[in-house]
């Protein structure tokens, strides 16, 4: 069946389809990528998870006599530029055709490149043109003919001239504070198609596709070293680096057995964002987990997790309950590879959650009304999946990536699936672990495979104006980009306004809640004394709360608690083969916020208050007797500085009691110590921010424009190696799901820096590690936030990549 490229149907006040080709007013021109009158355009994106490696987008409209096809490849991010490796590649053919065309499309010429159209991804400048791409080839073949040819003399139809621009920008062109910086390679086609009934299909006016037709498209851009990289290609069995560079492209529909992947497409159809059910992956709360600690990807482990998603209903009436089915799977936060587009949604890499399953899906549990086109999903939770208590295996991360796939009953479902591996923190500093998952992609060899990881920042830049104060709620970036104007201003004005109303913005409840999840958890540890360690514990957790309220936003303090809390978090969940080199980093951390602590008197007196309260309630402990040496070390270390070996075998004592003997205990810490550490950062102000910004209705594309985000790009070693000039011998790469964070920070900031560990730096922000044939490895990402008195991340040296082989 073939897909239904939609109508243009305009926004109220802008009609017409997207105009690359005309100045912009008074004229109807609009040299934004992201026109507004794409919208309901069909679209594609290729790796996917945080962002997008690659986007196709596809819309049409008749002028006339004459229909219009307009289509745009976008590069999102590329880790360089590389005149032998930019190229789009478009086959068309008519569905009854016998003959059928490649046209590729050379995106710039040889470095260094003038800077092209207006920002890719901050719309500011709207004067700079597009230009005409560098070079074209057209290859033709007809369905009886053993190889495609290319045209001789190159002289493509003049409708590829007239009609094509090209968007592009290196990493040095949007250099700025925020919210400005940009310092990344991108760059985007666009060609409008103007169909006809000709028989031929090199028509100077246009190639005869008629109505329907089949079309094929690739995207390629270039790494550092100036291989090749393959960021998108709608063929199903994955066109190689060695058919492109030879013009052995892949064969339309029946021309082959098996055929390979040119789709079917008509022209048409209803807007891709009306007429039926949508669910975003990194959209506005289209998917999410609510439990005790907050919304977002954060598991509560042991304890009560509810899955939600929220599908958008375009479809123009009201859908009844009990009329969407749901799935949820989850996997480690990071990148799972396997199929070239995205990730195989059947694979056994992404596990369902207890209790799910297609055998028992989740059934929507209410009506879901019609939303206004292209608008953000309904506050309700129509589709929710309770957990009553979660625990993850051993070796699993508390944050996870969220897959949702949808069906319904006589319902047309726009996209039926999508997961979520965007999550929002608070910095100064944060770390993660991620996973980069390769179980499901075929090995190439019997060695360990290449894998490159790209950093792409946005709103981060490395060095700040001086004096640079983001103040509470983003309050620099607000500012500034309120006194742009515009429609984003007009609801950063009404963001404001819902803040002021906030008051402490639920911290006190929030914070009421974390004792009582504790007073929960430590409630299963077994007692000798039951009646006499009651009260005892209730001094435990009145201390806790002390300790707590005192060291909540106090700077470098609270960051340093909150980084020690969840590396204690993350030896509790280690695998054993982890858990020695985790329990060394966790206390390493914990000596480090002690020699701040030491310096706070109020901070000192309520960490010892609560070693003491401790101490009073744990001999009253079948198992607390391991407790004691753990918190002495702490006394010790608080009141003169100490190595940390003096801490390491008393807090191995106690992990191995909780291990052993109190397995209720030490799941329940794991969410308890991450989330304690979210609230003393003020967490509950970054949550209020993101309510705010959806109850008036800023879009994701809004939000990237405001928050601090990092992605973490993935690109896998496909085994293909290809000549370049020069006679360098380089291998092919291919992009896979990214994974990132939107950071939220408070206060004066000089810069930003990331970085990440478990892997070689081989250049300003790309790193290559190996990783099993069909098997994991784990990396950590870091993120600093850097105040005046913080201390840079250290860097890595840069190496060589790994040699070619």
């Amino acid at each position: 069946m073939p897909t239904q490229i939609p109508s243009v149907t305009g926004l109220p006040g802008i009609s017409g389809p997207p105009d690359w080709l005309n100045p912009p007013p008074p004229l109807a021109g609009n040299y934004q990528l992201d026109d507004f009158r794409w919208f309901g355009a069909t679209h594609r994106t290729y790796g996917g998870g945080a962002s997008r490696s690659a986007t196709f987008r596809a819309i049409c409209d008749r002028s006339g006599a004459q229909t219009y096809l307009y289509l745009s490849f976008q590069a999102n991010f590329v880790p360089a530029l590389g005149d032998n490796n930019d190229f789009v590649y478009l086959g068309l053919q008519h569905v009854s055709g016998t003959t059928a065309m490649v046209i590729r499309l050379q995106v710039h010429g040889p470095l260094p490149v003038t800077r092209a159209g207006a920002p890719l991804v901050q719309p500011d400048d709207i004067s700079h043109p597009p230009v005409q791409v560098q070079s074209v080839q057209i290859s033709t073949r007809a369905n009886t003919a053993a190889n495609w040819t290319v045209q001789s003399p190159p002289m493509p139809p003049a409708w590829i001239a007239n009609n094509t621009r090209v968007w592009i920008q290196s990493d040095t062109d949007f250099v700025g504070p925020p919210p400005l910086g940009d310092p990344h390679n991108r760059w985007a086609v666009q060609v409008r198609v103007p169909l006809s009934n000709s028989s031929n299909i090199l028509d100077a006016a246009g190639p005869n596709l008629g109505s329907a037709f089949h079309l094929w498209y690739l995207i390629a851009g270039s790494m550092l070293d100036q291989s090749p990289v393959i960021l998108g290609d709608n063929n199903s069995t994955a066109t190689t680096q060695l058919e492109l560079d030879d013009g052995n492209y892949p064969l339309p529909p029946d021309w082959n057995s098996p055929p390979t992947g040119w789709d079917s497409f008509a022209t048409g159809g209803g807007p891709g964002t009306t007429g039926g059910v949508s669910i975003f992956g990194n959209g506005w709360n289209d998917i999410v987990v609510s439990n005790a600690l907050g919304v977002g990807t954060l598991i509560q482990n042991g304890l009560a997790n509810s899955f939600i998603a929220r599908p958008r209903n375009y479809s123009g009436s009201t859908i009844p309950a009990l009329q969407i089915e749901g799935t949820f799977r989850m996997a480690n936060w990071g990148s799972v590879a396997n199929d070239p587009h995205q990730v195989n949604f059947a694979s056994g890499s992404w596990d369902y959650v207890p209790g799910n399953s297609p055998l028992a899906p989740v059934l929507s549990n209410a009506a879901i009304p019609a939303l206004v086109a292209g608008s953000n999903p309904p506050a309700t939770d129509p589709i929710r999946h309770d957990v009553a208590a979660l625990n993850l295996g051993v070796g699993q991360s508390l944050h996870q990536c969220i897959l949702v796939t949808i069906t319904g009953t006589s319902l047309n479902i726009l996209t039926e699936s999508a997961y979520r591996n965007m999550d929002f923190d608070s910095a100064s500093l944060i770390e993660r672990e991620a996973e980069i998952n390769l179980e499901n992609l075929k090995p190439f060899s019997p060695a360990e495979r290449n894998i490159r990881l790209a950093i792409e920042r946005i709103n981060m830049p490395a060095q700040t104006p001086p004096g640079y104060d983001e103040k509470q709620y983003l309050a620099a970036t607000l500012d500034s980009l309120i006194k742009a104007g515009g429609p984003l201003a007009k609801k950063l004005g009404k963001v404001r306004s819902l803040l002021d109303r906030g008051g402490d913005q639920g911290s006190a409840k929030r914070l009421a809640l974390l004792i009582k999840l504790l007073a929960d958890v430590l409630g299963h540890a077994r007692s000798r004394q039951a009646r006499a360690a009651e009260p005892r514990l209730k001094a435990v957790l009145v201390a806790v709360e002390a300790s707590l309220t005192a060291c909540k936003d106090r700077g470098p303090m609270t960051d340093a608690l909150s980084f020690a809390l969840e590396r204690f978090s993350e030896w509790l969940l280690a695998a054993p083969a982890e858990r020695d080199a985790k329990l060394a980093a966790a206390v390493t951390a914990l000596g480090a916020w002690l020699n701040l602590a030491r310096l706070d008197s109020g901070a000192r007196k309520r960490i010892l208050e609560l070693s003491r309260a401790l101490q009073a309630w744990i001999p009253l402990l079948t198992y607390g007797g391991s407790l004691v040496p753990a918190l002495q070390a702490v006394e010790k270390y608080l009141a003169a500085s100490r190595p940390t070996d003096a801490m390491l075998s008393s807090w191995r004592k106690l992990g191995d009691a909780l291990n052993l003997k109190n397995g209720p205990v030490q799941s329940g810490l794991v969410s308890w110590l991450v989330g304690a550490a979210r609230w003393i950062k003020g967490r509950e102000r970054l949550d209020a921010l993101l309510a705010a910004f959806s109850a008036t209705g800023v879009t994701d594309a809004e939000i990237e424009r405001i928050f601090p985000s990092m992605r973490v790009h993935v690109y896998y070693d496909t085994g293909e190696r290809v000549r370049r000039p020069g006679g360098l011998r380089l291998a092919v790469w291919r992009s896979q799901p990214s994974f990132g964070i939107a950071a939220y920070h408070e206060g004066p900031l000089t810069g930003w820096q990331v970085a990440i560990d478990g892997a070689e730096r081989i250049g300003p922000n790309l790193y290559q590690m190996k990783v099993p044939n069909l098997g994991r490895r784990k990396i950590r990402v870091r993120l600093l936030a850097r105040g005046k008195e913080e201390k840079p991340l250290k860097e890595e040296p840069i190496v060589r990549p790994y040699p070619v082989k």
